[in-house]
């Protein structure tokens, strides 16, 4: 739900304020030509999108003009009081803009900011901030020393909990609809209570995202069945917790792993057919595509920006799309065995950042993978004494890098045993006494892309 807000332009234009002789309209219109230039916005004339006051750019109205960045350049804009940049793919702000210090109103509406922007904590005039309708996944500490502020828009983006120190900031208004705040404090919640967008109702609990299994997991149904994956049930493929979808595996090696496990035909490696929905699933912060074909990634993958692991790997990318600089978040990405041969600049630098030496794994070769028995590498037990207490061995025959996991019949994901590099020898899983309900268990060993191993048992 995203609510729309009427920006108090008219209001503006009656401020003034002392303006430095040192800098004139025809300087801050040179800076405004290099921002759009710097957009590819060559045809966009710079009194179409500005006001002026006393010689000086005090208002600046960028919405919907497809800009990706805000260069350095922006900091020149000195005497600016209003900016609105809505409706855009703007994801980080430069440190130049802390030198807007008169700026009184940033509109930042719909754009792709996954981390909170610094540089509002230097300026002393800042009244509103909106970043509604983006991708903040959590908000700072640090929120508090932007004490001017009177009113904050954070809207509809995918966050989790608000820090106890937002508490300190003289709100007159802040709007938190449409986020997944589930848990708040009862501090928190009564600071709302006075301040809320719909403080006279208290309505911003109702638009949380909170226990949404049953809609997302919808969702993921519509996926599975397009791709002809029928026979896959949803929650083989995803990982649950408090309610709500938090990872989603649809990798070739996971899925052929699911259907091998229970007898059932294999599937096969064709390209995978994207369907939008899985963007807006507040919650999910984890995502594996690998081994599915990919050759493009759709543009709304964008809004998938939230992500702290994405795993693209063993597909046919030729190319990342900008938007992917917008991936801020990530804590794990993995771009290996692709045929990725161009990108720009900035999401090159991205990919280094994100993926070191991600160039030396393409390939120019089909790299579709195969599930393969490796044999003589290693030599598995699952053993269920009488006590119900489930004792798990495994034996490796020469040293080997591998995964040992623990999932229920249907595909989930109980627990990973162990990922390290193991020497030859016998290993014990048991210490955590792993006392399983009554059922059907699978336990598989896996080293890179291949399966080892994978056992079915059941737990009495």
């Amino acid at each position: 739900m995203l609510l729309i807000r009427i920006a108090p332009l008219m209001l503006l234009i009656t401020f003034t304020f002392l303006i430095s002789s040192a800098q004139s309209y025809k300087d801050d219109s040179l800076a405004v030509d290099e921002l759009l230039k710097a957009n590819g916005l060559n045809t966009v004339n710079v009194t179409e999108i500005s006001f002026v006051t006393n010689d000086r750019i005090t208002l600046l109205s960028m919405t919907n003009k497809a800009l990706r960045v805000l260069p350095e350049c922006i900091g020149k804009l000195d005497a600016l009081e209003y900016l609105n940049c809505s409706d855009n793919t703007i994801y980080e702000l430069p440190e130049s803009f802390s030198k807007l210090q008169h700026l009184k109103y940033a509109y930042f509406i719909r754009n792709q900011f996954t981390q909170w922007p610094n540089v509002f904590y230097s300026m002393p005039n800042l009244e509103v901030i909106d970043l509604g309708g983006n991708h903040l996944t959590q908000i700072p500490d640090s929120i508090s020393f932007c004490t001017t502020v009177k009113s904050l828009y954070i809207n509809d983006n995918y966050i989790l909990e608000l820090p106890e120190s937002i508490t300190k900031l003289d709100l007159n208004v802040v709007h938190v609809a449409g986020n997944a705040l589930c848990n708040t404090s009862a501090s928190i919640e009564n600071w709302l209570a006075l301040r809320d967008y719909y403080k006279e109702n208290a309505q911003w609990r109702t638009y949380q995202y909170c226990s949404n299994f049953t809609a997302d997991a919808s969702k993921i149904r519509v996926l599975l069945d397009k791709n002809g994956w029928v026979d896959i049930p949803v929650d083989s493929v995803v990982i649950v917790e408090n309610g709500n979808i938090i990872g989603i595996d649809l990798s070739y090696e996971h899925r052929t792993a699911i259907k091998s496990l229970s007898k059932e035909s294999s599937v096969s490696a064709q390209k995978m057919v994207f369907t939008a929905g899985i963007e807006s699933m507040r919650h999910l912060r984890s995502l594996n595509l690998s081994g599915n074909n990919i050759d493009t990634l759709p543009d709304w993958f964008g809004e998938l920006c939230h992500l702290k692991s994405l795993n693209l790997s063993k597909n046919k990318l030729t190319s990342l799309p900008d938007f992917m600089a917008s991936f801020c978040n990530l804590d794990t990405l993995n771009l290996a065995e692709n045929q990725i041969g161009t990108a720009s600049a900035v999401v090159t630098k991205w990919a280094d950042i994100h993926a070191p030496g991600w160039k030396t794994t393409q390939s120019g070769t089909d790299v579709s993978p195969e599930i393969k028995q490796r044999g003589n590498t290693h030599h598995m037990i699952v053993a269920v004494p009488s006590n119900g207490a489930t004792a798990i061995q495994v034996r490796f025959d020469k040293q080997i890098t591998a995964a040992i996991t623990l999932y229920s019949i249907s595909g989930r994901i109980i627990k990973l045993l162990a990922k390290k590099q193991f020497e030859s020898g016998l290993y014990n899983f048991n210490s955590d006494k792993l006392c399983l309900p009554k059922g059907i268990y699978i336990v598989t060993v896996k080293s890179g892309a291949g399966v080892l191993d994978a056992l079915r048992f059941r737990s009495n």
